[in-house]
Parts: structure tokens; sequence; C-alpha cells
């Protein structure tokens, strides 16, 4: 019956459409594509039924030059397999599916940096055959070789060269070799031809970024050309819970998902050569990862104010979940409603509301003692009280559990008073987030504060306050000056510089404090994308500005301060 009603579509420029999809995916996928393609193949039994189980990274040098190669066992390829294994879309011995395999990745990924060629071997029965293929002409394809007979052909039988060259016959194997853009160049160390440069090490930091486990039983070795050192096995990170860590545990959340919690203590040193990280897991391997610095701007979203450096959060989701990877595999994408990005960042409150004990006593270990400026918190709950501001952030965190600071209580000259209660009825009021006090100028540079005042952190309801911020000292001079103007007493002028100090920093935060709750009053009448402008940093620093509106009240702190 289809075929009465349809007819196929077919391409129109076959060459094109080929050549699109090889330079437009990104060259940074090579090495995942080649090795996934090697732990498939690594995992399953050869055609005399032995199941080694390794893949080797390793180099050969071909024509003068150092060639990356990528070797596994499993079950080899004939000369038949092996022409059909070049096309786009085709595969052998796998199911192509949007959420299996693609019959595109390898190929696709390899070419646009080998355009000199990919050399594949494979050895079956005792046989090894051997295709190359790259870009000539502008046409991406099979290149033909001399076969031993001087033909001319795609697939040519090399197994008397592979044994001269030491190679093992008596077991089936699969070996791709990276020749570059042109002969001379060393796809060990540089495999994207210049562009971009890749640090020494680069094999394995690709390899710790993108596998979270191995298949059951499988090795991979990476050669000493590759490590720059001796040989040794890749552990990913799932390998090193334990032993390599200090603590690791995996706590269920929503959906089938599961968030590891991964702590360990020496990354704290900066000369340590690892990086705490933060991503997505699926199917085994890491989306949106997330390491150093990057991490540590966005850890307070996922209730890490502090301690980023030694904490790592992975989001392992089930093989049934509702995501499937883009064509290039770079990126997972929600498979219903729109298909935007799947991102690490949507699961940040999941993992805030999952952080197990032991990780929030580290954590209350880890924070900086600033209970004065916390104290700002008082007069931000009445303010959500009296303006009725209904509650959005429902699970507690360790700061909900104690009891709320109160504010100091105003001069009569300054604003309103602090502690307004609010209406007494049954409505959930919005709670006053925590405040987070950052003292150190580098410190406020790696949070992405370098000239703000402050960041507001909705998905775990934190404001981070930069204490560094130049309206901060600005005030407290100013209240120096003044308190000297009064006339402070032979031997207080420490005290007045330490009270001026708190009475600067109070001001500047409760103006902050301020501001914030009105943009998230707007919640009700404004849409996301206004109420996060007007919570945005620029909006909180511009409160922080306002001297003319915080110097009564700083001044009558200050007073307050020294008794």
């Amino acid at each position: 019956m289809s075929a009465e009603l349809m007819s196929r579509l077919r391409v129109g420029d076959e060459g094109f459409l080929v050549a699109s999809l090889i330079e437009r995916c990104p060259k940074t996928m090579m090495l995942r594509e080649l090795v996934q393609n090697a732990l498939e193949a690594a995992v399953l039994p050869d055609s005399t039924g032995a199941r080694a189980g390794r893949v080797e990274i390793g180099e050969r040098t071909i024509e003068g030059a150092r060639k990356l190669t990528i070797w596994n066992t499993g079950p080899g390829m004939t000369a038949d397999e092996m022409f059909r294994m070049c096309d786009i879309a085709a595969s052998i011995g796998k199911t192509n599916a949007l959420d299996q395999n693609f019959g595109m990745g390898a190929k696709v990924a390899s070419l646009p940096s080998n355009q000199h060629g990919i050399r594949y071997r494979s050895c079956r029965g005792g046989r090894v055959h051997q295709v190359v293929m790259g870009k000539r002409d502008g046409l991406y394809g099979r290149i033909r070789q001399q076969a031993a007979d001087g033909a001319m052909a795609e697939v040519i039988d090399v197994s008397d060269r592979a044994q001269d060259e030491g190679r093992d016959l008596s077991l089936d194997w699969t070996e791709v070799v990276l020749l570059g853009n042109h002969a001379g160049q060393d796809t060990v160390t540089v495999p994207y031809d210049h562009a971009p440069d890749t640090p020494d090490g680069w094999v394995a930091d690709q390899l710790t970024k993108r596998f979270f486990k191995l298949p059951a039983g499988i090795t991979v070795t990476l050669s000493p050309a590759v490590t720059g050192g001796e040989a040794r096995r890749f552990e990913p990170i799932m390998a090193r819970v334990g032993g390599g860590f200090e603590r690791h545990e995996a706590v269920p959340i929503e959906h089938g998902a599961v968030a590891h919690f991964i702590y360990d203590e020496a990354l704290a040193n900066p000369r340590h050569p690892g990086e705490s990280a933060v991503g997505l897991v699926y199917k085994s391997e890491i989306y949106d990862v997330r390491r150093g610095g990057e991490w540590r701007l966005d850890a307070p979203s996922f209730g890490f104010a502090f301690g980023a450096r030694q904490f790592s959060v992975y989001i392992e989701l089930p093989d049934n979940f509702a995501v499937l990877p883009d064509t290039y595999r770079q990126f997972l994408r929600w498979s219903r409603n729109l298909q935007d990005h799947a991102v690490v960042r949507h699961f940040a409150r999941q993992v805030v509301t999952a952080r197990p004990e032991w990780v929030l006593a580290l954590l209350r270990r880890l924070a900086p003692n600033a209970r004065h400026v916390d104290a700002a918190r008082g007069e931000m709950a009445g303010l959500f009280a009296r303006l009725r501001i209904r509650r959005r952030w429902w699970p507690a965190t360790p700061d909900e559990a104690a009891p709320l600071p109160s504010a100091p209580a105003a001069p009569q000259s300054a604003a309103p008073p602090q502690q307004d209660s609010g209406p007494k009825d049954d409505f959930e009021y919005e709670v006053a987030p925590r405040i987070v006090a950052v003292r150190e100028a580098a410190d406020a540079k790696e949070r992405g504060l370098d000239g703000l005042a402050a960041r507001y952190y909705g998905d775990s309801h934190q404001l981070f306050m930069n204490l560094t911020y130049p309206a901060v000292q600005t005030l407290r001079r100013t209240l120096e000056r003044d308190g000297t103007v009064a006339g402070a007493a032979p031997g207080d002028e420490e005290p007045m510089r330490r009270a001026a100090q708190i009475a600067a920093e109070l001001a500047v935060t409760r103006q902050v404090c301020r501001r914030l709750v009105y943009a998230l009053a707007k919640r009700e009448s404004w849409t996301n994308w206004q109420v996060d402008q007007a919570a945005s940093p620029y909006s909180l620093t511009m409160a922080a500005d306002d001297d003319a509106e915080s110097f009564g009240w700083a001044r009558g702190e200050m007073r307050r301060q020294l008794g």
C-alpha cells in the first residue's frame, strides 16, 4: 500500500550532502567517535568466539611521521564489509536508529582533520584488508590503492605486509590510522593540523571529559607516545571511585536519574593537575561537562557556594530517559516538545535537594563566617511578607533549618523598620535567600563578580555579595571621616574602623537585598526574562552604588556598633 501512495525522497546533490555532513561536524568529536566504535567492537567475540576486550591508542610511523592509531579486538571485517562501512549512514553489525547507531560518527568526525587519509585495516580469519578514505579534488571517498597484482582497487589485501610488520594475524582486530591533512603531519600531537592546537596529554583529557565508565571487562591502554611518559591504562571517573577519591555517594533523584557526589580534598591545591567538574551522563558518556573555572562559576546554582574545587557532581540519566543525542553526539536534546538542548543546569535544583548530610557538613565547614551580613535576611523576610510574595523556593537549605537572623534596629532617621512580620494568615511567603559573602578579590573574579556587587542564583536561592566592590570601601571611608569629625575618643580609632567596615558591608548588602526582593515581587506580573533582568548582577550592582540612600542608615548602624 505504501508503495502505491508514496515516492521515496532522493538526494539531489549527493556530493554536497556528504561534504556538508562532514565539514559541519565538530572536530573535537573525532576521538570520541573512534574510541566509541572500538569499545563497541571490543565487547563482542571475534569470528573464533574469543573475546579479548582490548582497545589500544598508540602511534605508527608512516612516511617518516608519527600517526595516531586506535586498535581494538572484536569481530574483524571482510573486504566487502570494509567497502560498505565507508558509506554515509552505513555500519557493520549494528542497528541504525536515533537512539543507537547513526552510521556516520567516526568517518564523518575524522575526515575534516584527515583529508590526506584515514587508513582502516581489519583482520578476520587470518586475512587483513585495507581501505583508505580521504579527500581528493574536492570529493570525499575511498582512495584507490595499488594491490599486490598491480591493479587499483578501493579495498586491498595487505596480509603479507601486516605480517612483515609483526602484526598478530591469529586473532581478529581492527585498526584506524589518522594520516592527517598532509604526509608530514604528526597526528599524535597535532591531530587538527594546528586548527586548533592541542595541549600535551590531549588524548587522556578528552577521554576523561567524555567517558564516565567503560563496558565491563574492557581495558583501554595509552602508549608512551600518547601519554608523554609511560604506557598506562585509561581509568574513567567511575573506575576511580573505589580508591581515587576520598568520598562518593550516588543519590537517586527524579525519574530514575542518579546524582553522583564526589569529593577529593587534594583538588583544593591549585597545583593539582586534576579538576572538579559537573556534567550529564547518558549511556556511560558525559555531556555538557563544565570543569574548573566554568564549574566554580556555576556551582552555587547546584548548592555549592564553597568547595567547588573539591566537589564534582554528575547526573546519570537512565537509558530510557526522554533525551536523544544530536546528529554529531555533541549535545543531548529533549526528545519531546521543542527538542531544546538538555543541559546539566536543568537538574540544579534536584542536586541541591539531594545533597547528602556528609556533603552539607563539609560545606558548612568550608563556609566563611559573615553573620553580620547575613543579618540582612531578616529584613528580606519581612519585605517578602509585606509585599505578599508567594513562595517559590520550596527545598530547605541547611541555613533555613536555623533561626532566621535578625537585622539590627534602624535609627529613627533611617528607612521603615526592618522586621515586618506581614499579614498573619496561611499564605506561604518566599523565604529569604542565603547570603554568601565574598571577601577576596581573586575569589570574586573566579565567581564572575569582578566589577559587580552581587549575583543571585535562583536555582539554589543564594545571593553572593562581593564585599570587595568599591562601593563598600567608599562608604567605609566616608563613615570613618564622619566618625573622625564627630570626635572619636583617643584609642577608639581601631574600633571605629571596624564598626565602619561592618556598617558599610551591611548597608550595601541591605541595598542589594531590597532590590532583589522587589525584582522577585514581579514574578506574578512580568515574564521570566524581565524578572531575570531586574535581578541581574547589573541591576543589583546599581543598587549597591546608591550611596545617598545607604549613608544615613549606615551612619546609624555604625553608632549602634560603637554602643
